[in-house]
């Protein structure tokens, strides 16, 4: 048993060799589809939470302000980015930081800093009193930082957590390979547990959340690193889920959102909320992308729900100025009607993707 423990170890922190089967082709299915539930989860739990005149307490609790949907993403982002890295690695024999960085400029700064800009129009022309911290803040992704303040900019927080991810966990993958990288993401989750822990018994002051240990030991960055974790498992599914099958592994996925949902909201088991849910998606991606078959498989990968999922990061960006408070709602009639601000958000983020990411994109391509 012994020998079998010190196998398994030895597998699990050895470097990564070859590319799995499942994440060899060039556009992983489903991830799409996942991304088009974490956007419509966003948009319904904005328009339902902000707006008094259609506000529905039952829905409240059940989309929770949209936190599930962005872990959704968090766990996404975790996925592909190390999967992207390790085939690099294998195929190039190295990582190239300088172009990692590169195709995350040109896949994030373009649009959000395109958002803020036409904010700063929009908060002219409208007085909207929006204060100049929240541009910068906004412009230095350190939204995640400090005490929240404002709507329009509110949603900055979860980019603020994927770049500084960005900054720290690439470079740990680089330097000290996988066997590095998998000790610093367990140490977080050690880490993570016990400041949950110590929260839960102890009276914390709630200057600890405006806190770097906050933001460093949060619920987001554990979303990412499941996420990537998923990746580093698929890699060495041989070993580590050779006797695991898609219907337990399905029921595994099924307990744990139940128990993320029945968990939700109550303050005693936040953190624990949250590694459920994390749990949860991270399950759901394995699942997806190892059997890759099945009547929700063939859901997510539905030409327009997929499509919609590649519109997610333009939806997510501009539906903050659509979904609730609009700069607009008094201007003209029906300013404040959600329908018709739903259509325009679906307008502008067609266009957003089209005609101003898409050029970003292509060029992003230069540097895989």
């Amino acid at each position: 048993m012994t020998r079998k423990i010190e196998m398994l170890r030895s597998t699990l922190f050895s470097e990564i060799a070859y590319i799995p089967s499942a994440l060899q082709k060039r556009h992983l299915p489903s991830l799409d589809g996942l991304r088009c539930f974490s956007i419509f989860y966003v948009i319904v739990a904005h328009v339902n939470a902000y707006n008094p005149n259609i506000y529905n307490k039952t829905t409240d609790y059940i989309f929770g302000g949209g936190v599930f949907g962005v872990h959704y993403f968090f766990v996404i982002s975790g996925f592909i980015i190390t999967t992207l890295l390790l085939i690099e690695k294998i195929n190039t024999g190295d990582i190239s930081l300088k172009h990692f960085y590169y195709r995350r400029l040109l896949r994030i700064f373009p649009l959000t800093y395109l958002f803020l800009i036409a904010l700063i129009i929009l908060n002219i022309l409208f007085d909207l009193d929006i204060k100049s911290p929240e541009f910068v803040k906004g412009f230095l992704f350190i939204k995640n930082i400090g005490a929240p303040a404002g709507w329009y900019t509110a949603h900055y927080w979860s980019l603020s957590v994927e770049e500084q991810y960005y900054l720290i966990f690439p470079f740990i993958l680089y330097k000290g390979g996988v066997k590095i990288y998998l000790k610093v993401c367990f140490l977080f989750i050690v880490l993570y547990g016990g400041k949950n822990i110590y929260e839960h018994f102890s009276s914390v002051p709630d200057t600890i959340h405006n806190s770097l240990a906050d933001v460093f030991l949060s619920n987001n960055f554990l979303s990412i690193l499941l996420g990537s974790l998923t990746s580093i498992f698929l890699f060495k599914m041989d070993i580590v889920t050779s006797r695991l099958n898609n219907s337990l592994l399905t029921v595994i996925h099924i307990l744990l959102f139940m128990l993320a949902f029945l968990t939700f909201r109550n303050p005693r088991f936040f953190g624990l909320t949250y590694l459920l849910s994390s749990c949860s998606i991270a399950a759901s991606i394995f699942l997806l992308i190892k059997f890759p078959y099945g009547t929700i498989h063939n859901i997510l990968n539905n030409k327009i729900i997929a499509y919609l999922g590649k519109l997610s990061f333009s939806l997510y960006i501009w539906q903050q100025i659509f979904t609730a408070h609009q700069p607009w709602a008094h201007a003209f009639k029906y300013g404040n009607s959600i329908v018709l601000n739903l259509i325009f958000l679906g307008v502008v983020a067609y266009l957003s993707y089209n005609y101003f990411e898409t050029p970003f994109l292509r060029l992003k391509e230069r540097f895989k």
